[in-house]
Formats: C-alpha cells, sequence, structure tokens
C-alpha cells in the first residue's frame, strides 16, 4: 500500500506495540492517532481543572470506494458487522450515524 495505516497508527500498526503506549514522549515510529491521543491527555493532565472535568469519547471509521458503489462507504472499525453506515450533519455539524463510541481513559 500507500502507507495509510503506518501514517496513522505506526508501528502499532505493524503488529508490534511494544511499549509503543508507554510514557509521555512521542516516538519516531508514533503515528498520527499515537501521537495525538498522548498530546490530548496531557493536555487533560496539565489542566487545572483536572482530569475529571473531562470526557473523551472516540469513535474509528475507515471511508473508502467500494467496487461498483455510488457513493463512498463508511465502516465501523470498532464495530466490524456495522457497514454503510451514513454520513449525517446536526446542529453541531457532521457525524457518522450509528457508529461505535467508546469512552477513553488514557
Amino acid at each position: 500500500g500507500s502507507g495509510k495505516t503506518h501514517t496513522m497508527l505506526g508501528k502499532a500498526g505493524m503488529g508490534d506495540f511494544g511499549d509503543t503506549m508507554r510514557g509521555d514522549e512521542a516516538r519516531k515510529d508514533d503515528g498520527l492517532l499515537i501521537r495525538s491521543a498522548r498530546w490530548l491527555f496531557q493536555r487533560i493532565a496539565a489542566d487545572p481543572r483536572g482530569p475529571a472535568y473531562f470526557s473523551v469519547n472516540a469513535s474509528f471509521v475507515e471511508i473508502y470506494n467500494a467496487k461498483g458503489a455510488v457513493n463512498e462507504c463508511i465502516s465501523d472499525l470498532l464495530n466490524p458487522e456495522a457497514n454503510n453506515l451514513q454520513l449525517r450533519q446536526g446542529k453541531q455539524g457532521f457525524f457518522v450515524s450509528n457508529v461505535c463510541e467508546v469512552e477513553c481513559k488514557n
């Protein structure tokens, strides 16, 4: 491929988790998701209101062009049985309907 998984996950995307998720420092082989999560939780830890003030949730989707499809297909990467999800627009912006969302602690 063109490196999309490596860009997003880094070394963790290759099945080599090692100490990827440990520590506060970014590593050369960290992907965008790991770097972003580390940065977000560092900011929360440094905030004077304390971690209890914040709630972090995440969902992960894949948008791709399926062969023969008229529009892009959206799949839920946390719930592989959910596919062909719909992109919607609400009062707060765009969202994917019926996507699995999980709470993130650290």
